[in-house]
């Protein structure tokens, strides 16, 4: 089977399956739009390959295969809506879901490597090796297994060392922030830094590293707070390095000589968020920011233009509406920050006291980002891979890692999508501010920690620009495309295999990025705008009273945190 699938499959998929799903997913993205009916003869000749590619499949294994079972189910899902035409409406979610499956049961197969546990090398004349263990040879090994498991740890990750009696550092790695920070830092990500630091880090500067793997950054802070952390964390969410820093707990990296030099390779935007009372307590790491997807034959179509200025976007989204395409704009607070930093206002007033949000461009701000929901009847809630996929939406306000799922999971949409810049809005000189806000996430170290000069040194160099290009090379040689690294040096960006259209638009959509700060009691902000949000759009209470009424709320937290922080 793994033969098969690296010679026989890979012409499969490579002719006929990836034409039925290239065809089946981007000629019913019409359908689904209202603008294309899919003819009987088209249902039949489709039907006709998934059956020749299943049957192929099963002659060349010899069994009938689960793995191919998606075929099967696409095939008889089409035969019924040949059959009964007048229920095809009711089955286009099933159908749309069907051929997400089978695109991906494609990428599956074509990726899936030969696994061998031996390789015999004998003459003809020779009896076929014994392959296998005997009973008590298993239950041995079985036993060794459950022996090795009471004293291994499932969180710790192994690799050489040099052999060095210098210092030793733990190092945390949080590892389920991904939905907060997009940042995908799991265990495979884990075992490339351990190889990087035995092989540069360790064997250059005497100091071991050990890592370890954690939930998330709530686990780190419970286990700081609790007095049981580590000399250094890396991935923490944003707002993670000020939260524990007005609380004393970690290391002040400004006091370090060279620290000024390391952030010169960084936006200043990176570091903004990790800086509390003058002081540095993190260094970045990833930044992540919105960019415009399009899908570029739909627009070669009707014969549009990315939109450049919100005026255009707007015009945009009905002309769309009109051909029956979706439009998707993320309700998150993202959205309103573009709005409120591209009319010129900041998020806190000058000293970082209070919000913003009772001035006229702060509510000009909150009514353009609800507007968005109630005048323009965007969806609240959409899945903006699966609908951009089949073509339903045409264009959409996402992070710019949406590329890694594309690439890796819609490879049928090669050629047929496209980055932007965000809308901006015109200034009195004519020109146009895309400005937008960015998130980061920073490396840490911790105040307590026994080996201060040691700890810094490892922080340094991981976020060197040699450091974060390599670990982003191997990420994604490893693991795939899917595992492309955001990184936030702006030298190790231009090392990442980005395609030339790509490293430029993003490039100059990182350029005008700003970072908020994190202030004590900022937590509250995102609350409070969510309630304000939500009471507009879906209750439709009176925008001005209601952002003025939790802004009042608002600025009584920061106003009590900062008395308890003494800011």
């Amino acid at each position: 089977w793994p033969c098969f699938v690296k010679t026989g499959l890979a012409g499969i998929v490579a002719g006929s399956l990836t034409i039925t799903g290239v065809d089946i997913a981007n000629k019913n993205a019409a359908l689904f739009a209202g603008a294309y009916t899919a003819s009987e003869a088209a249902f039949k000749e489709y039907r006709e390959k998934l059956e020749d590619c299943s049957s192929r499949i099963e002659a060349i294994s010899g069994i009938s295969s689960s793995s191919a079972s998606i075929l099967k189910e696409t095939s008889t899902l089409l035969k019924y809506m040949i059959d009964h035409p007048g229920k095809i409406a009711k089955r286009l979610e099933t159908f749309r879901a069907n051929i997400n499956s089978m695109a991906t049961w494609a990428i599956d197969m074509k990726d899936q490597p030969l696994q061998m546990d031996k390789i015999f090398v004998y003459s003809p004349d020779m009896k076929t090796p014994k392959v296998g263990g005997g009973f008590f040879k298993q239950m041995f090994y079985r036993l060794q297994l459950l022996v090795n498991s009471f004293f291994g740890s499932s969180t710790s990750i192994s690799g050489t060392t040099s052999g060095s009696d210098g210092e030793t550092i733990r190092v945390w790695i949080s590892t389920s922030d991904i939905t907060t920070t997009g940042a995908s830092s799991g265990r495979d990500q884990a075992i490339i830094l351990k190889k990087l630091i035995d092989e540069s880090f360790t064997t250059k500067t005497g100091i071991n590293v050990e890592v370890s793997l954690i939930g998330s950054s709530d686990t780190l802070v419970q286990a700081v707070l609790a007095g049981e952390g580590p000399d250094a964390a890396l991935f923490t969410s944003v707002n993670t390095p000020v939260n524990l820093a007005m609380r004393g707990m970690l290391l002040d990296l400004s006091q370090f000589d060279g620290y000024e030099k390391v952030l010169e390779e960084f936006t200043q935007s990176a570091s903004a968020p990790f800086w509390y009372k003058d002081k540095l307590y993190a260094f970045p790491e990833t930044q992540n920011f919105n960019m415009i997807f399009y899908r570029t034959d739909i627009y070669e179509d009707l014969g549009l233009e990315v939109p450049k200025t919100w005026d255009e976007f707007y015009e945009q989204i009905v002309t769309l509406s009109n051909y029956n395409y979706m439009v998707g704009v993320p309700q998150n607070q993202n959205t309103f920050e573009t709005f409120l930093y591209q009319s010129g206002t900041t998020f806190y007033t000058p000293d970082l006291t209070k919000s913003t949000f009772d001035t006229p461009e702060a509510l000009t701000a909150f009514n353009n980002w609800t507007d968005l929901y109630t005048k323009y009847s965007l969806s609240l809630a959409f899945d903006f891979f699966n609908r951009f996929r089949s073509g339903e939406m045409a264009m959409g306000i996402m992070p710019y890692n949406q590329v890694n799922y594309l690439y890796s999971a819609a490879p049928e949409l090669d050629g047929r999508w496209a980055m932007a810049c965000l809308p901006g809005t015109v200034k009195d000189d004519g020109t146009i501010d895309n400005t937008e806000t960015s998130s980061s996430t920073g490396c840490i170290g911790l105040a307590d920690t026994k080996h201060p000069e040691a700890t810094y040194e490892f922080l340094k160099w991981w976020v060197s620009a040699e450091t974060q290009a390599d670990f982003g090379t191997q990420a994604e040689q490893s693991l795939g495309i899917a595992a492309r690294y955001g990184t936030a040096n702006t030298i190790a960006f231009e090392k990442i295999a980005w395609s030339t259209e790509q490293a430029a638009v993003l490039r100059a959509q990182r350029d005008v990025t700003v970072g908020i700060e994190q202030i004590p009691g900022n937590y509250y902000i995102a609350r409070n705008l969510s309630f304000a949000f939500r009471a507009v759009v879906y209750n439709k209470a009176n925008s001005r009273e209601t952002l003025n009424k939790y802004n009042i709320e608002i600025n009584k937290e920061l106003e009590r945190k900062q008395e308890e922080f003494n800011y």
